[in-house]
């Protein structure tokens, strides 16, 4: 029998293991550990075999253990419709997505357990829908508005609690789903919604961040009210900027020139 404990009478508190349980939570971590690397060499046969098939339309689901989808997906250069969902232990996707650029229109993640997008996603110029509903993100990529062709995006079932500003510089976008996301409205108190981890640059002025000022501005989209916008910002300039022009058009941000000197 084994023994982990903390002494100290009372609140002290042991833990007793005998060997067959920690034998079974081997065992378990093991067979799951090789039903990953079974699943993913799985994957990597399909995406081989379509694209040896000049297929353009592939859908990888049912996947339970595979954590990271493999890099090789971005060779997949002739689909325009491309489907990862139902892969209850999927939490990566490859920076190689963004290699589907040239053709890739419709791009659907659900039913994930997706914790982030690549920022490599934004490089689809051509995606018309992304569906990324019921997963665990906690934010977007900051560049949303490189995605010119998006008209749809649907992440409802996520803990999205602001978007980035980008989100209001997407001219073509129509169809807005955020249902059960713990979005922050006006009458919250204050608070630091999560920011990704890439962030550096100043989202008015685009200066290298040293310490984040956070602004936040609510704006009405596709139907959508008050969806939070949260301003990671440089300094107190450009938080005057942002305060400003706060009840103007936001697409006014992308235009104007600002003299960082």
């Amino acid at each position: 029998v084994l023994y982990w404990g903390v002494n100290g009478g009372e609140g002290g508190m042991a833990i007793i293991l005998n060997r067959k349980t920690v034998s079974q939570t081997y065992e378990k971590c093991k067979l799951s550990e090789e039903a990953a690397i079974r699943e993913t060499e799985e994957v990597k046969e399909q995406v081989k075999n379509a694209k040896e098939a000049g297929a353009t339309v592939l859908r990888l689901g049912g996947y339970v253990e595979m954590s990271k989808l493999p890099g090789e997906v971005g060779e997949m250069n002739k689909i325009y419709r491309f489907s990862v969902d139902n892969n209850y232990g999927l939490r990566w996707l490859p920076d190689t997505l963004g290699m589907l650029a040239e053709r890739l229109e419709e791009l659907v993640l659900s039913y994930n357990a997706l914790q982030e997008l690549p920022k490599e996603i934004c490089q689809l110029r051509y995606l018309q829908k992304l569906d990324c509903s019921n997963n665990q993100l906690a934010f977007l990529p900051q560049d949303l508005d490189n995605l010119v062709a998006l008209e749809e995006l649907n992440i409802d079932n996520n803990y999205i609690s602001a978007f980035p500003p980008s989100l209001t510089y997407m001219k073509k976008i129509s169809k807005l789903y955020v249902m059960n996301n713990p979005l922050v409205d006006e009458d919250d108190s204050p608070f630091s919604p999560t920011r990704p981890h890439s962030l550096v640059h100043c989202d008015l002025c685009k200066s290298i961040i040293v310490k984040p000022i956070l602004v936040m501005n609510f704006v009405d989209l596709c139907s959508v009210k008050n969806i939070p916008i949260a301003f990671f910002l440089c300094s107190d300039r450009c938080v005057t900027i942002v305060n400003e022009l706060r009840d103007s058009e936001q697409t006014n941000f992308r235009t104007l020139q600002y003299n960082t000197d």
